[in-house]
């Protein structure tokens, strides 16, 4: 992946050492339509809510978990009917995916998003017809909808004090 990729990504090399890792090779762009990085933390009541309230100042955005603008990254969807009802569309990872792990996160009303950095192009050194059936270099068809980019973000739970960062390319 392309080193922008990761810039403004809230988590120190420190912290990866206790992380929950799961890495979306990609090779899985075929089955999932993205490969990405899930990093997994656990924190008592007081580091958790220094990092909510973190996340809330320097994220670009962020959502309740039911939010109708998020747009789960898959192989077989289509963010056309999007881009009419939405004025930020928000990219993210498939929470009910297995393959991601993110399946076990029980998210509710209290749940929330926080978007670090999204931008459409390629940022992976593959073959470009193995990482998308497009044909747009910077990833954005003529109707301005995304081909191919990437999402960075965090999915924060206060009930289980739990946050799931993730980055995933398309």
């Amino acid at each position: 992946m392309a080193p922008e990729v990761f810039a403004n990504f809230p988590v120190n090399e420190r912290e990866l050492s206790r992380a929950k890792t799961n890495v979306i090779y990609p090779a899985s762009l075929y089955k999932t339509g993205y490969c990405g990085i899930f990093l997994s933390f656990s924190y008592d009541s007081l580091q958790f809510y220094e990092r909510w309230r973190a996340h809330e100042d320097k994220a670009e955005s962020h959502s309740i978990s039911e939010d109708n603008c998020h747009y789960v990254i898959s192989k077989s969807s289509s963010i056309d009917e999007f881009g009419q009802r939405c004025l930020k569309v928000f990219f993210v990872p498939d929470l009910t995916d297995t393959l991601t792990g993110l399946n076990r996160l029980r998210l509710d009303k209290d749940s929330r998003f926080f978007f670090f950095r999204s931008k459409p192009g390629r940022y992976i050194n593959l073959d470009p017809d193995f990482i998308s059936e497009s044909d747009y270099a910077e990833g954005v068809n003529p109707n301005g909808i995304w081909t191919d980019g990437f999402s960075s973000g965090a999915v924060a739970n206060p009930k289980t004090r739990e946050i799931v960062y993730w980055i995933l390319v398309w």
